[in-house]
């Protein structure tokens, strides 16, 4: 149940954000309050390592983490045209950040299960997805109004 939640309200998440993002807030808020929720989602995954799958903490955090995440994606997608001085840099931002970002999603399941095995428990594993996912929102709001050349972003 715990996945069906995650993916049904990411995938709402990800659907809906394009529809509001030039409406309600600044690109850097909506990525900081994406990163927060994130965050706030992982950080009740790992308070609550004991609860079952089918307890309203359970489910009200992947619910959030589905959330965050769900907005982060279509967001960050849109960076790479709003950071960009033209089509060409646009393109070049946009190979880069998918490098990072694939790279970064094939060793990072390895990792943490290196992490898992040596330490014996997802102790140590949830509380680096809590790291990471409170890591957005510095980024985030690191993009200063100088790098958004969009108006209102």
């Amino acid at each position: 149940i715990l996945i069906a939640v995650f993916n049904g309200v990411g995938l709402l998440a990800t659907l809906s954000v394009p529809f509001f993002a030039d409406r309600i807030g600044t690109r850097r808020s909506q990525l900081a309050a994406a990163g927060l929720v994130a965050a706030v989602g992982s950080l009740a995954i790992a308070l609550t390592p004991g609860e079952g799958p089918g307890s309203l903490i359970s489910i009200g955090a992947a619910g959030l983490l589905g959330i965050g995440i769900g907005a982060f994606f279509p967001l960050s997608l849109a960076l790479p045209v709003d950071v960009a001085d033209g089509p060409s840099e646009a393109a070049s931002i946009s190979a880069f950040m998918l490098l990072v970002g694939y790279l970064f999603a094939s060793v990072s399941p390895v990792m943490l299960g290196v992490i898992r095995d040596a330490t014996g428990s997802f102790t140590v594993v949830l509380w680096l997805l809590v790291a990471m996912a409170a890591a957005m929102v510095p980024l985030a709001l690191s993009l200063g109004e100088g790098r958004l050349r969009r108006a209102g972003t």
